[in-house]
């Protein structure tokens, strides 16, 4: 009875994008970002009599992540059929076991897959566990010796094991996991050691400029999946829970488990999760979504490392227009993974009954990620070794004027979201899915996000050649004026602006008309009692009161300005 209570007050995880599509995500656009990079790193090593080889940077470039891809798809569709005859895995005879694939096949009818995976015998491991691997159309599960002696001798346990397998396969995570181990692979292959081999012989000052910040990029990519391998494991318990039940024998399994080793920071570099961690999350959801600063700090370093390697290959002369294509690209994947996380977070704050928590983290996090990103990039390397870059005052300008706008950008961009997804989240939790509101919410978003960061890195290459520019007054700020101007005279710029408060505003409108939110058919993992509370009215009224005064004074504060600087015009 206790239990049934525990599962319906778990919310529900799969509402929205799991961690695990994140993180993956996160980790293809790292591995291509760092493998850009690389190759720019080795055409720009080609000697210079090397003229059959130097055809174009683009194609040399892109062939060079082509290439990995391809050794990536090569590792991935035939990682099962080596697994198979390294561990000498045999399929699980009918004849000799016809009990427990009678049983299997009613936990893959539970599980609603909709068609079974090939079980399979490992005979020389006398372990209670089991695995789930494949590749796509062909998928198996490993049950080990030890855990098939669990059939007859604690049923609880070999359901649970099992159980927890299928979920991989119901949350459609194995092809993930083995494609990140893939690419994982594939990039020490097909970039990192090209890149060692071509430093041999090379200037010591050019290796180590070049080698420091390769070196950081396995670090980023190792991290990254070790996260998509431990977050995998946890949305597969909470599936099986809701199987199997809290008093069914996950929890027990799970208690069995050994703990990792390392401390508090092994747990980073670890490939499975900490089993306390693991069985809070049978009981409660709630750190599912919480916001991650680590998650949005390696979203920031994967955009820019590869940011202006990609606005390189925009084909347009126009310098703006090829910022504005390499954040049509690298937008979504700030929006889908930070944006989705503050609108999880939202969820469990009204569940809560508190104001969403942890957006200033999130974005001290993602702006940090954006600017450390930017230092370990082929970019700033050229920029170090520019002959007309911003030095002394006009840099140390340019930079703090660049750190506070990155970092106070992503304050505002990301308070905006969060802004958004609380007014929405009484409409999405009254609805029939949450989708159709944060992914309005998160397209607006995306649109912006992209012109930012268009802009952004349409006047931050410009410290480069700065000194070369002839302006009367300090480069660094006449740059950031120019910038702000241009914005602020553009007639799409008004447009923009009202988007910002227009879909926020528009959750009024719907909120008038829904009923309480008792019973909603998705926040939840199970039936519940529980009302999630109704949320403080919007108070359009007070908002265009304070829209009207702030506009007023503003205009008073320019009129004042202007007849300022009309006395000092005279009197010169």
């Amino acid at each position: 009875m206790v239990a049934d209570r525990r599962m319906a007050l778990r919310l529900n995880p799969f509402a929205f994008p799991s961690d695990t599509d994140f993180r993956f995500v996160l980790l293809i656009v790292s591995v291509l970002g760092a493998s850009l990079l690389i190759y720019e790193a080795l055409y720009n090593s080609l000697p210079a009599n090397a003229a059959p080889l130097q055809s174009s940077r683009t194609t040399w470039v892109i062939g060079g992540v082509l290439l990995l891809l391809v050794v990536a798809g090569v590792i991935y569709w035939v990682y099962p059929a080596w697994k198979m005859r390294r561990d000498k895995l045999e399929p699980l005879d009918a004849e000799d076991a016809p009990e427990i694939i009678t049983y299997l096949a009613e936990l893959c009818c539970e599980a609603g897959l909709p068609s079974p995976p090939l079980f399979v015998v490992n005979p020389l491991n006398r372990t209670s566990t089991g695995l789930a691997f494949g590749r796509l159309g062909r998928y198996y599960i490993v049950l080990n010796a030890g855990l098939v002696t669990k059939f007859s001798k604690d049923r609880p346990a070999f359901r649970a094991v099992v159980l927890h397998e299928l979920a991989h396969l119901h949350n459609a995570d194995v092809d993930k996991t083995y494609f990140s181990l893939a690419i994982g692979l594939a990039f020490l292959i097909a970039a990192l050691v090209p890149l060692v081999i071509s430093r041999f012989g090379r200037p010591l000052g050019d290796t180590f400029n070049i080698g420091w910040r390769v070196l950081a990029l396995p670090v980023l990519i190792y991290l990254t999946l070790s996260a998509v391998l431990r977050a995998r494991e946890v949305y597969a318990d909470v599936r099986a829970s809701m199987w199997d039940g809290l008093a069914g024998g996950l929890s027990r399994v799970l208690k069995g488990l050994p703990q990792p080793k390392g401390g508090r920071w092994g747990r980073y570099v670890a490939f499975h999760p900490d089993p306390h961690d693991r069985r809070r999350a049978l009981s409660d959801t709630q750190h599912l979504f919480r916001m991650g600063f680590w998650e949005a700090f390696g979203t920031g370093i994967a955009v820019t490392i590869a940011f202006q390697s990609v606005e390189n290959f925009i084909p347009t002369s126009v310098p703006f227009l090829r910022a504005l294509g390499a954040g049509l690209i690298f937008a979504p994947l700030i929006v889908g993974v930070v944006g989705s996380s503050v609108w999880r977070a939202a969820l469990a704050a009204l569940a809560r009954r508190t104001m969403p928590r942890g957006t200033g983290r999130l974005a001290l996090g993602l702006g940090l990620g954006l600017l450390l990103g930017q230092y370990l990039s082929l970019a700033a390397l050229a920029l170090s070794t520019s002959k007309f870059a911003l030095t002394g005052l006009n840099r140390f300008v340019f930079d703090v004027l660049w750190i506070g706008v990155v970092l106070i950008s992503s304050w505002f961009f990301l308070y905006w979201i969060a802004a958004g997804a609380w007014t929405w989240m009484e409409v999405a939790v009254a609805s029939r899915s949450p989708r159709p509101a944060y992914r309005v919410g998160l397209i607006i978003a995306g649109i912006w996000l992209t012109v930012w960061l268009g802009l952004l890195f349409y006047v931050y290459p410009v410290s480069a050649a700065g000194n070369e520019i002839p302006l009367p007054a300090p480069v660094a700020l006449s740059l950031i004026q120019a910038a702000i101007t241009s914005l602020l005279i553009n007639p799409l710029t008004l447009l923009a602006f009202m988007s910002i408060w227009a879909f926020p505003l528009a959750a009024w409108f719907w909120r008038k008309r829904v009923a309480a939110t008792h019973g909603s058919s998705w926040v939840f993992l199970g039936p519940s009692p529980l009302t999630l509370p109704r949320q403080h009215p919007l108070r359009p009224g007070l908002a265009l009161t304070m829209g009207v005064v702030g506009g007023a004074i503003s205009c008073a504060l320019l009129l004042l300005l202007g007849f300022v600087l009309q006395i000092h015009h005279d009197r010169r």
